[in-house]
C-alpha cells in the first residue's frame, strides 16, 4: 500500500470522490486499530480550499484522470 497517500479516488464514471491517505498500520495492539488506508472526501477538500482562499477548479466538467499529476520520489 506504500506509495497510494495523495492518490485521487475515482468512481466508476471517473468523478472525482476524494484522496487517500495513509497512515502507520498498528500491528499489535489491545485497542481496535483504524485502518492504515482511509479517503478524505472531495467535500473536505473543497472546504479547505475554500478557508484558505484557494480557487478550485470545476469538478463538473473535464477528465479527472487527465488533470491528476503522479509523483515518484526516488531515493538516492
Amino acid at each position: 500500500m506504500a506509495g497510494f497517500s495523495g492518490a485521487a479516488a475515482l468512481d466508476g464514471d471517473g468523478r472525482f470522490l476524494g484522496m487517500m491517505q495513509m497512515r502507520n498500520a498498528v500491528l499489535a495492539s489491545t485497542e481496535p486499530a483504524a485502518p492504515p488506508v482511509r479517503l478524505v472526501s472531495a467535500e473536505a477538500i473543497r472546504s479547505f480550499l475554500a478557508a484558505h482562499q484557494i480557487a478550485a477548479a470545476d469538478t463538473q466538467t473535464g477528465d479527472a484522470k487527465a488533470s491528476v499529476v503522479r509523483l515518484i520520489c526516488v531515493r538516492k
